[in-house]
């Protein structure tokens, strides 16, 4: 089987925003332990911009289930985007340089401090059309990895 270059995949005449607009499968594995399982919308938003919204279900050890939902705003730039918390005003989160690797994906990474708390992000945009973004946690209080992978639902 042959994959499309990243260019086909997440670039093309409507560019990496185009290819992400609409609805996304979620599967959020939480180390270490938990997971959410859901659905995420990106939809066009004011100037450009991808506003995120997701929901889903999440799974914690000894049976603790419960609703859950995030918002961002993504804002396009010359070699990625910048995300922020969608509140009023934005609140900057991070921003992703992407640059193409010789499996045919598009990667990023991205930094984000919150007090103590160290936020490292990184970015896989994949040659069948999927998507993770990964979260690792560090802090006084805090060590986790969130890793969310994305499958188109429509």
């Amino acid at each position: 089987m042959v994959l499309p270059a990243p260019e086909a995949a997440w670039s093309g005449p409507d560019g990496l925003f185009g290819r992400l607009a609409g609805r996304w499968e979620l599967l959020r594995r939480i180390a270490p332990e938990g997971e959410l399982r859901g659905i995420a919308v990106f939809s066009a938003g004011e100037g450009g911009r991808l506003d995120y919204a997701e929901r889903g279900e999440l799974s914690l050890p000894g049976g603790f289930r419960a609703p859950a939902e995030r918002r961002y705003l993504f804002f396009p730039r010359a070699a990625g985007f910048a995300v922020f918390f969608a509140e009023r005003p934005p609140r900057p989160f991070h921003e992703v340089t992407l640059a193409a690797d010789r499996r045919g994906r598009l990667l990023g990474r991205a930094r984000h401090r919150c007090a103590a708390d160290l936020y490292l992000t990184s970015y896989a945009f994949l040659p069948d059309g999927s998507f993770v973004i990964r979260h690792r946690v560090r802090g006084p209080r805090k060590a986790y990895c969130l890793t969310s992978r994305y499958r188109r639902a429509d």
